[in-house]
């Protein structure tokens, strides 16, 4: 065979050869392009989703940002679930694969909603009962007591008292009036009794006082804690459940 046959094959031979390594070379980046970079891509485009709820608002966001998501606060809302400044509901829920980059949407809590106890007394009982459980308050404790200032099925008063700051969902007690008592009692004098002691005396004599008919005052002459003077004279008849009221010196009745 002449020289010129054996290049020209040896050429052919090199040819195919270069063909075969750059079909093989561009079949091997296909497979690694169709096959295996799609597969590489989704592992880290997506990931498991924290849940944030109860976590403070700022650490939530913290964390979901270095997490590669976009935390966005729509909402603030009243809970006694959660303190105020926590995450109270997150979208989606935590747990769930998702892709970075999504948005996650935050509610913040307020914490528990403050309501203000309404003046009651005078009102019926029904219609206070009403307002306060129109307030988000729980009724309680229902004690009945005779009363010569509040008509009968009307409030006395509450507890806690009217103006006091409580949280929504708290429990009210009230005290309602059963009217004057038939009947009539003579007044005794409480002139020197205790203050401790007062309240109960007053009841068992058939008249009727609670804290706001005391008045204290600073007194020299007359012992501490003790009453010095009663709105209504001793030996007066008057309609049980009458409202006394008193004035009392300062201190403390065991004090000399």
């Amino acid at each position: 065979m002449s020289a010129i046959a054996v290049n020209a094959k040896r050429k052919i031979v090199i040819f195919v050869y270069t063909l075969a390594f750059m079909a093989s070379t561009l079949g091997g980046f296909t497979i690694f392009d169709k096959l295996i970079m799609p597969g590489v891509t989704r592992k880290t485009r997506t990931l498991v989703l924290p849940n944030v709820v109860g976590m403070r608002y700022e650490e939530a966001t913290e964390l979901l940002k270095k997490s590669g998501l976009k935390p966005v606060k729509i909402a603030e809302e009243y809970s006694s679930q959660q303190p105020s400044g926590a995450v109270l509901w997150q979208i989606p829920e935590g747990g769930i694969k998702v892709k970075r980059g999504r948005k996650i949407r935050l509610a913040v809590s307020l914490g528990t909603e403050k309501v203000i106890i309404p003046n009651l007394k005078g009102k019926s009982y029904r219609q206070g009962r009403i307002d306060l459980e129109r307030m988000g308050l729980i009724i309680g404790k229902v004690d009945y007591e005779y009363s010569g200032e509040v008509d009968a099925d009307n409030i006395i008063s509450t507890a806690p008292a009217a103006q006091t700051v409580v949280n929504k969902g708290d429990t009210v007690n009230i005290v309602v009036s059963l009217g004057i008592i038939t009947g009539k009692v003579v007044v005794p004098s409480f002139v020197g009794y205790p203050v401790t002691e007062l309240l109960e005396r007053v009841k068992e004599a058939g008249l009727y006082a609670d804290s706001s008919c005391i008045k204290i005052r600073k007194i020299p002459t007359v012992k501490p804690g003790t009453v010095f003077q009663q709105s209504i004279y001793p030996g007066e008849s008057v309609p049980r459940g009458t409202k006394i009221e008193f004035i009392v010196n300062e201190g403390s009745p065991e004090a000399e």
